[in-house]
């Protein structure tokens, strides 16, 4: 037995892409499948008066509610037991006008941001894994890693490639200022060489507003100067809770000496190592949550004087409350696509498509809202020689 996700957004969400529910918005969805067993519907929803009413929604034409406790914060909500109303082919879910709700929407569609799971009896088709690597950085490596001081220009000695790693992760934790929203304006872009640039005083003091540069802007950067030095990397968002802003974004890095893929954190300069001097891989981390505090290793370039990452890596990072849900970015060339880099992420909820989540047995159901979830096993395989772009 399979399910397949229908949606017809991207879960692109900026802090302020809800909108009062005074229209119904609609969102429709093809299902092609033989038989449907088990239908839920998701959204994302803000409920602003505790005594409003359920959410309501119909399913083609069939009445359904979901509800939340949560007051003034945007949630993912859920209607289970939909699949009475769910059929075979067009299915229009229409969000009704109510009031005590707003409704979130993407940014760049106004899509709202609700989706259809559908359990089916039938067989799914190949299910997709992380592309790694950027054509237009493979058109010329030399000059993103001009960028680096020269230090991290040297050539790699064998088996010395988590060092480089570490050294760069030191470099960007100090490159550019920490900014979250409550601290900067304009979001930053997915681009390593902006934020460089962004980090010399001269340019920053120019900018017309502060930007925010969190850690999704640490890892990203990370990343693309690990694929010009072709050292297969990939960026993992972790997340104790979907419905909050604490979750923190990563890099692994696959380090064939150890065969396996490890996580470094180039926002705090961290890693986690075993005693057997093995770096553990992000999914690895909330299991390891009790022996994180004496597990963590420091460098040089940690923001000890930054007060918000100091107290993030005290309190979510070596009690591991920050690793308990994991996923890999399904793709890693926003210097050849930056159109594909979502507009705030971080500052809302976890709700891109993009993410390739780690499933547990535990996590299976909570994750049901993304398209995409994989066994540790499968995600922990070695990265492909080349990379596929889709």
């Amino acid at each position: 037995m399979n399910s397949l996700l229908l949606h017809v957004e991207h879960g692109r969400l900026t802090p302020d892409s809800y909108y009062p529910r005074d229209t119904p918005a609609i969102a429709r969805f093809v299902v092609s499948v033989p038989d449907i067993i088990v239908a839920t519907v998701f959204l994302i929803a803000r409920k602003n008066d505790a005594d409003a009413a359920p959410f309501q929604l119909m399913v083609n034409g069939g009445a359904c509610t979901c509800d939340t406790d949560v007051i003034g914060e945007p949630q993912w909500l859920s209607s289970a037991g939909v699949d009475s109303h769910v059929k075979n082919g067009v299915n229009d879910i229409t969000v009704l006008p109510q009031p005590g709700w707003d409704l979130f929407m993407e940014a760049t569609s106004m899509c709202p941001i609700v989706r259809l799971r559908v359990v089916i009896d039938t067989t799914l088709g190949r299910q997709r894994m992380p592309s790694y690597g950027d054509p237009e950085i493979d058109k010329d490596p030399e000059a993103f890693l001009s960028l680096l001081p020269e230090s991290l220009n040297r050539k790699i000695e064998r088996g010395k490639v988590w060092d480089w790693c570490w050294d760069l992760a030191g470099f960007l934790a100090q490159a550019w200022p920490y900014a979250n929203t409550k601290q900067g304006s304009v979001y930053g872009p997915w681009d390593g060489r902006t934020l460089l640039e962004w980090g010399n005083p001269a340019i920053r003091e120019k900018l017309p507003e502060p930007p925010i540069t969190m850690c999704v802007h640490y890892a990203m950067a990370f990343v693309q100067f690990a694929i010009a030095k072709r050292i297969p990397a990939r960026a993992v968002v972790t997340t104790g809770n979907l419905n909050s802003t604490d979750g923190h974004f990563v890099v692994e890095v696959w380090i064939e000496a150890f065969r396996g893929w490890a996580m470094i954190d180039p926002t705090l300069h961290l890693a986690f190592r075993d005693s057997s001097g093995r770096p553990l891989g992000a999914a690895e981390l909330w299991g390891q949550r009790e022996k994180l505090a004496e597990m963590a290793e420091i460098g040089d370039g940690f923001p000890a004087a930054d007060e918000v990452r100091k107290e993030f890596y005290e309190s979510s990072c070596r009690t591991g409350t920050a690793f308990r849900l994991t996923g890999v970015w399904g793709r890693h060339d926003f210097i050849d696509r930056p159109e594909l880099a979502p507009p705030a992420h971080g500052s809302t909820l976890y709700a891109e498509t993009d993410i390739i989540w780690c499933a547990t047995a535990e996590t299976t159901d909570e994750l049901g809202m993304f398209p995409e979830q994989r066994l540790a096993q499968q995600l922990n395989r070695p990265p492909s020689v080349r990379p596929s772009f889709g």
